[in-house]
């Protein structure tokens, strides 16, 4: 069985780089802390590079048009994906916390 490989979008980077922001001038999380919470976020997409439809499907959730799939991460945060069995791509979108209502791919 061979493994995706995952594509970052920009705005997943700039995203990501916001709630690090966020988590250390907001909620004054020191480094270590944030270090952790990032290796999960990217131990949670290594392992979907393996089996890519193991989380949840939401498509008809947010009324996305393509087959989107999102990862939980903790309990405030969420990654949206989609995958490209074609070319065996995972393309990761967006990371969002829970309380932010509009959501675009």
């Amino acid at each position: 069985m061979t493994a995706f490989s995952a594509e970052y979008t920009e705005s997943f980077r700039l995203s990501l780089r916001k709630h690090i922001q966020e988590w250390s001038e907001e909620y004054f999380f020191t480094d270590e802390k944030i270090a952790t919470f990032v290796q999960s976020i990217y131990k949670s997409i290594e392992l979907t590079k393996i089996v890519p439809e193991m989380h949840e499907e939401i498509s008809a959730i947010y009324k996305f048009n393509s087959p989107t799939y999102r990862i939980l991460i903790g309990k405030n945060y969420a990654i949206f994906y989609r995958i490209d069995h074609s070319t065996k791509k995972i393309m990761i979108g967006n990371m969002y916390h829970h309380r932010q209502l509009q959501v675009s791919f």
